[in-house]
């Protein structure tokens, strides 16, 4: 049998069909509110809850037991290790927002329709052999 044009049209129907679907899923889908909840507290209680395990770094340098393994770092790395730690947390929160909604224009990372729109507005200036 001949393949017709037709079950080429119900493909590339089905396609656009599953592909909308999927751009419908990433539109309405939501972080869980736990999930952010959960980021938020980690990221305000985890640096205090870890301070005294940071300033042991310190410690180690200052009290003059000499029975301990020599500290190589000192009071920096316990300075360096906290800032890290909270950066790459608010990093990773602020990732968390904004790839929450890719629709709404906000950020770099956003599709931008108006650029589509200017493109197909453009298209039909140009004709079957180019530019008219």
């Amino acid at each position: 049998l001949r393949p017709t044009g037709n079950s080429r049209l119900w493909q590339f129907l089905h396609d656009m069909v599953k592909q909308w679907e999927e751009i419908k899923i990433v539109s309405c889908y939501r972080s869980p509110v736990g999930l952010k909840r959960f980021c938020y507290a980690l990221i305000h209680v985890a640096p205090i809850s870890l301070a005294p395990f940071w300033g042991h770094f310190c410690g180690k340098e200052h009290d003059g037991d000499t029975e301990m393994l020599p500290n190589q770092y000192g009071c920096f790395s316990g300075y360096f290790v906290g800032v890290l730690y909270s950066a790459i947390l608010v990093s990773l929160y602020r990732v968390l927002n904004d790839l929450e909604d890719p629709f709404d224009g906000e950020g770099d990372d956003d599709i931008r329709w108006d650029l589509w729109g200017l493109q197909t507005g453009h298209i039909g200036m140009f004709g079957k052999d180019g530019r008219e």
